[in-house]
C-alpha cells in the first residue's frame, strides 16, 4: 500500500531532549522552519513556524547525540495527530512529525540567500 503521509522540512533546531528507552535512544527536538515573503507594501515578512519531531535511533536515524541548538536539519517523516484532554475537560489537537530519517546539513551547504 502507498504511504500517503509524507513530510519532509529543513530547519534549525532549537531544543532536543534525550531518553533512553531501554535499547534504544529516543530524542524530542523543535524544528524552526522559516517562509520569507513581500507582502502588499512590499515590506519583507518572515513566517517561522515551530515543529515538534519525534525520532528513535534506528539504521537511517543514528548518532542523536550529535544533533544541537542551531544545528541545520534535514527531516523525512510522517505527521501524527496527538488528541488529548486537559486536566479542565478541554479537548486539544496537536500534531508532531514521527522521524524516519535525520540529516544535519553543514551550513556552509546552504546558498547564502537562502536563511532559515
Amino acid at each position: 500500500m502507498e504511504q500517503l503521509n509524507e513530510i519532509h522540512l529543513i530547519g534549525r533546531v532549537g531544543n532536543v531532549r534525550l531518553a533512553q528507552l531501554s535499547s534504544t535512544k529516543a530524542a524530542k527536538i523543535t524544528l524552526a522552519t522559516s517562509y520569507m515573503y513581500k507582502n502588499r507594501d512590499g515590506a519583507v515578512v518572515e513566517e517561522v513556524t515551530w515543529t515538534t519531531v519525534s525520532a528513535f535511533e534506528s539504521s537511517r536515524i543514528k548518532d542523536l547525540d550529535e544533533i544541537g541548538k542551531g544545528s541545520i536539519l534535514e527531516v523525512r517523516g510522517r505527521l501524527r495527530q496527538i488528541k488529548y484532554t486537559d486536566d479542565n475537560g478541554t479537548d486539544h489537537n496537536t500534531y508532531e512529525v514521527v522521524a524516519r530519517s535525520l540529516q544535519l546539513i553543514p551550513s556552509e551547504m546552504l546558498h547564502p540567500a537562502q536563511s532559515i
